[in-house]
């Protein structure tokens, strides 16, 4: 009887396969959780920028045209307690017009009646998987602390269920009181 020292072929593809079809499933649930994670991180960082935004507001009421609160001066006017990347840069916009975290471009606007914060992904429009923004609209003459952040919107790329996801988490962990977000397709 000869005995038997190693594994056959089949044996060792079989485990191959089993290791393929695991991985497989596997790695887009992980990508998944990665891009949920970095939400996250938009999320605190969106919320720190209203809270910068009601605190301007609170002194300077709503500006009389176009003001750009994420512009070099604009930063000066919002206290933030946290720095922006500023190794990453936006093809087509100068560096001083827009904040970056995590690897996502914040862009802080007041005018006349409305404020909002725009968060989109480090990408080409046509490849971006999200991009989100909340509004706060003026509801009397002058700026009321009861004033409340009161609409979003986010689109995400259609074909991706990631970018859904990441939709989904930005509604449900929002600072709007009436939650009110529309998700839509791009």
């Amino acid at each position: 009887m000869q005995k038997h020292l190693g594994f056959t072929l089949i044996e060792l593809l079989v485990v191959v396969l089993i290791i393929g079809i695991l991985a497989a499933v596997a790695v887009p649930q992980y990508e998944k959780a990665v891009e949920k994670s970095r939400a996250a991180g938009v999320v605190q960082k969106a919320k720190s920028l209203q809270t910068a935004v009601d605190m301007y507001l609170l002194v300077n009421d709503y500006p009389l045209s176009l003001t750009n609160l994420s512009s070099k001066s604009g930063q000066e006017m919002l206290d933030l307690s946290f720095q922006s990347n500023a190794t990453m840069k936006r093809s087509g916009l100068s560096a001083s017009s827009y904040l970056v975290f995590d690897d996502y471009y914040f862009y802080v606007v007041c005018e006349r009646h409305v404020c909002y914060i725009i968060a989109e992904d480090n990408k080409a429009y046509a490849d971006q998987l999200v991009r989100v923004s909340w509004y706060r609209y003026k509801n009397r003459t002058a700026y009321q602390p009861n004033d409340v952040w009161n609409r979003g919107t986010c689109k995400y790329k259609a074909d991706s269920s990631t970018a859904k996801a990441i939709c989904e988490y930005f509604k449900e962990n929002s600072l709007l009181s009436n939650n009110n977000w529309t998700l839509t397709t791009k």
